[in-house]
């Protein structure tokens, strides 16, 4: 069962009345944690062994970490526990994957398709929840926390146990004692994001998925114009996939009484590919900022220019490389790693030139923006290929002379230069973007969905409602879900 299918928003609503319904505490605590993991269990039964096992080494762990008081053994046992943590992670997603392929010298992803090999539900996701409460109770951030359920909870949650978003131990875990009261003002705003959610996941994200997937598929009887419209449609369909899971797995929390963090904040209105990272993906980021970049930058402090590079490059390969076992994966993230340490050491320098140069801001702004999103979507293209040489091929078809002849056939006034790429195909696909687009427009202004006229919130309440129904009427429609795969 997917977050946002019709089966699981109808039962989430007897989920909130029973929560609330039994008195705060322990048996809110009991009951969440058995819905938590019959909800889990509705996926494969041996992935539910690798939760509790997770589960239980984080409550034990803790609770050694703690008697352990940052003595000798303190950080030999901190080591062995993460280990032990990453170790499923790390069989599953890396390993055995390279066990049961063969490299090959053109340049091989190394990642199985699912149909071959599935990795258990949510492990990035509850592994990382549970590193971060450990490294906290050793850091000293937290005490470690003596009810069991609450620890279990806290790793197997069901808003955000299959695809995030990451919780924080210091954000998450005092909130699942479960003591406070209904808010009707709390649970409009979680049903406000549990239905934009479902509008970005399954009318946007997976109407899109269809075309690029289809051009991908035929990479050589694609044209470049046609590669690249591809390319920039898997960019918007992987941030409304995602974002839209993130605000259903949120605004279920927010219902339950549990406020988790944004995950995205419109990273396509970036202006830097720093802020898009301080924008995207946001749990992850932060994670590995606090457990991962901090550490580089503290150990080697007194040598920064070093450091700070260092620490950027490892930051985004372990980002890419968290998203799959493949050469791409790796590759993008290092290549975005690089472009953030030339972009940090240069920015004081271009900033100047543009001052010099008297570019007004109103040209400075969606200039920027429009560079960085070009980057970014560009980059994608390295996870999207199945092999780093499908890669360079999509690369050199896109910054292709043939492209260039393309574009001006396509602006033309020629009779036929709508055939290319499917036009009329595509208005609905252009409408989607553009509403995705003025949506994120719309929050980065704070303009609020609750102060909109009440016939234009309606208008959208009604259209996340038809979203709904198609799903529970259509048996064509789409079911892609693209984060299940990381």
């Amino acid at each position: 069962m997917i977050v946002g299918e019709p089966i699981y928003l109808a039962c989430l609503v007897p989920v909130a009345a029973g929560t609330y319904a039994l008195p705060a505490g322990r048996p809110r605590q009991l009951f969440l944690l058995a819905v938590s993991y019959a909800y889990y269990l509705t996926f494969p039964i041996a992935f539910f062994a690798i939760l509790l096992a997770i589960s239980s080494l984080t409550y034990v762990g803790g609770l050694l970490l703690e008697s352990a008081s940052k003595g000798p053994r303190a950080g030999p046992l901190l080591t062995l526990l993460i280990a032990l943590a990453f170790a499923p992670l790390v069989f599953f997603k890396y390993l055995l994957p390279l066990m049961t392929t063969t490299p090959h010298a053109e340049g091989a992803n190394w990642q199985l398709t699912m149909a071959q090999i599935v990795l258990p539900i949510g492990l990035s996701f509850y592994t990382f929840a549970a590193v971060g409460y450990l490294i906290d109770v050793y850091l000293g951030v937290v005490r470690a926390e003596r009810n069991p359920v609450q620890v279990a909870l806290f790793t197997g949650f069901f808003p955000y146990v299959t695809a995030g978003p990451i919780p924080r131990t210091t954000d998450v875990m005092p909130q699942l004692e479960l003591r406070g009261r209904f808010e009707a003002d709390r649970t409009m705003q979680g049903v406000r994001e549990i239905l934009l959610g479902v509008v970005m996941k399954f009318w946007i994200a997976d109407s899109l998925a269809v075309p690029s997937a289809e051009a991908y598929a035929n990479l050589t009887h694609a044209i470049p114009l046609e590669k690249l419209v591809a390319t920039l449609l898997f960019a918007f369909q992987i941030y409304a996939d995602f974002a839209g899971y993130s605000l259903i797995a949120i605004g279920s929390a927010r219902l339950l009484g549990i406020d988790v963090p944004d995950n995205f904040q419109q990273p396509y209105l970036s202006q830097s590919l720093a802020e898009f990272w301080r924008r995207w993906h946001i749990s992850l980021v932060k994670w590995l900022r606090d457990y991962v970049f901090n550490p580089i930058s503290i150990r080697w402090r007194r040598q920064q220019r070093i450091a700070i590079p260092l620490g950027m490059i490892l930051t985004l390969v372990l980002v890419g490389i968290w998203h799959g076992a493949g050469w791409g994966f790796l590759v993008f993230g290092a290549l975005h790693g690089v472009m953030l340490a030339v972009a940090y050491f240069t920015k004081s320098r271009r900033d100047r030139v543009i001052a010099a140069v008297g570019v007004p801001n109103f040209v400075v702004v969606p200039g920027r923006i429009i560079i960085t999103f070009a980057i970014v979507a560009l980059s994608l293209v390295l996870i999207r290929a199945q092999t780093l040489t499908e890669a360079l091929y999509v690369y050199r078809e896109i910054f292709s002379s043939r492209l260039v002849d393309e574009l001006q056939h396509l602006f033309s006034a020629h009779p036929d230069a709508f055939t290319y790429i499917h036009l009329r195909d595509n208005i609905t696909n252009i409408a989607l973007i553009a509403a995705l687009v003025a949506g994120d427009v719309f929050a980065r202004t704070k303009l609020q969905l609750a102060r909109l006229p009440a016939a234009l919130q309606g208008t959208l309440y009604a259209a996340c409602v038809l979203s709904i129904l198609y799903q529970v009427i259509s048996q064509g429609a789409p079911r892609v879900f693209v984060y299940f795969q990381f």
